[in-house]
């Protein structure tokens, strides 16, 4: 199987057309008159009284929803991955729905989607769950069949495959998860097969690929003749191929959902889900999904046997051994990669806060020998929290991934940091544990 899918994704290019579960409007960049849309728009806006081409978004979508694309649109940069904003209501449609917007050159590509009936409030402590879960599962092999387990829990789908990619592009089945009446993809099941350079490059652009249904067939991007190809590379909707269709058929699925994992910038493989009946999971699950894939790249790049060589090369001093570590950060995924990094090169991981109150909390009731304080926090710096350790005479860094000499920052804390230990971001270890080595070396 994973030699069929490799085929068919380095045969084919996608047409201009989606998958006719949802529809897609594309307009100017400035999200201001529509340019191209679907075939299928008329049924999700019936009552329009006129063409779209031409048409004022604003009086499409309405004032509330367009200011809110435009708003989303403003916090990413050109190419960037489409923002989602979920739960919305449309003019004289019944129902929510949720939207997925990017840039792409001089246009606006606007996905929207039938909302979940509910939205799922458990799914994002399911995810911190799952995350954790994997963080713990020990070595590389341990951490792919997690992740094909704990991918198979959340998303539901008939089986989920982590498939391998060496530097060639060949894909091998490393890990499987799957419902009891069907056969493993192992052995005989599907030789490897190369994914062409081009193919890998979309992997990565994209990092999360959705079919909804083999059968279903597309609907068709409508614009001005003189419209040039439109590039759907990170659209959601960009509908399958005809030979993607075929060996979703041959394989006895119908629908399908692949992660892309990511070690140093290259494609490493990816998480491939197959179902055997239409399914169309909802924005926010795939948005899990893609949380899930990006963490699990973390891990592995931690994992890496070329990563865990460098680590031990750059292995501190016996006396940093045993060494425990508050870390005060703020983004839950570079600090559990920090969490596990730190592990493996001996230290222990005493508490992990992401804000000052909570690691003011920590400190009354955990016993550390040290702390890696992150500057900038959300919407604070983590000075209140070095105070209190320069009153308990704990040593501490501060890691930052900005200049501490940029706008807006404070003179005076910034002349009581000079002489302290600084890392900067992104986390590189030999550079953590040096500064760890300077901080206990001179805690003054």
């Amino acid at each position: 199987m994973a030699g069929i899918l490799a085929r068919t994704l380095a045969r084919a290019e996608t047409p201009d057309a989606i998958q006719p579960q949802g529809w897609l409007i594309v307009c100017d960049s400035g999200a201001s008159r529509v340019r191209r849309h679907s075939s299928n728009l008329a049924g999700l806006f019936p009552a329009w009284p006129g063409p779209f081409i031409g048409a004022n978004l604003r009086e499409i979508l309405g004032p509330q929803v367009t200011h809110s694309l435009r708003n989303a649109l403003s916090r990413f940069a050109s190419p960037a991955p489409p923002a989602l904003l979920t739960g919305l209501l449309l003019p004289g449609c019944a129902g929510a729905y949720d939207l997925a917007v990017h840039a792409i050159e001089d246009e606006t590509v606007i996905e929207i989607e039938p909302a979940a009936p509910e939205n799922d409030r458990s799914l994002l402590d399911r995810l911190r769950a799952f995350i954790a879960r994997l963080a713990q599962a020990g070595d590389l092999d341990k951490t792919l069949q997690a992740a094909a387990r704990l991918c198979f829990a959340m998303l539901q789908y008939d089986r989920v495959a982590v498939l391998r990619l060496d530097a060639l592009g060949r894909a091998t089945l490393v890990a499987e998860q799957k419902a009891g009446d069907l056969d493993s993809w192992s052995g005989s099941a599907g030789p490897p097969a190369i994914f062409s350079e081009e193919t890998r490059a979309k992997w990565l652009a994209c990092r999360l690929r959705l079919l909804i249904d083999a059968d279903s067939p597309p609907a068709a991007i409508l614009g001005a003749p003189e419209a040039g190809a439109l590039d759907l590379t990170l659209a959601f909707l960009r509908a399958p191929s005809p030979d993607e269709r075929a060996v979703l058929r041959q394989s006895g699925a119908a629908a399908a959902l692949a992660i892309a994992i990511v070690v140093d910038g290259l494609l490493w493989g990816l998480v491939f889900c197959a179902h055997r009946t239409p399914r169309h999971p909802a924005m926010e699950l795939r948005a899990a999904a893609e949380l899930f894939g990006e963490f699990l790249s973390l891990r592995l790049q931690v994992l890496s046997p070329q990563r865990t060589a460098q680590k031990r090369a750059a292995r501190p001093a016996a006396a940093l051994d045993g060494l425990r570590v508050m870390i005060v950060e703020d983004q839950a995924l570079i600090a559990m990669d920090l969490e596990a990094s730190l592990t493996e090169t001996g230290v222990t991981v005493a508490s992990v806060c992401t804000s000052c109150a909570e690691a003011l909390m920590a400190l009354e009731s955990v016993e550390i020998d040290a702390a890696i304080l992150d500057y900038h926090l959300h919407g604070e710096t983590s000075l209140a929290v070095a105070e209190a350790l320069e009153k308990r005479a704990i040593p501490f860094i501060f890691v930052t991934g900005e200049s501490l000499s940029g706008q807006g920052d404070d003179p005076k804390p910034l002349t009581r940091l000079a002489g302290r230990a600084l890392a900067r971001k992104p986390y590189e270890m030999g550079r953590i544990m040096a500064a760890l080595g300077e901080a206990l070396a001179d805690p003054e």
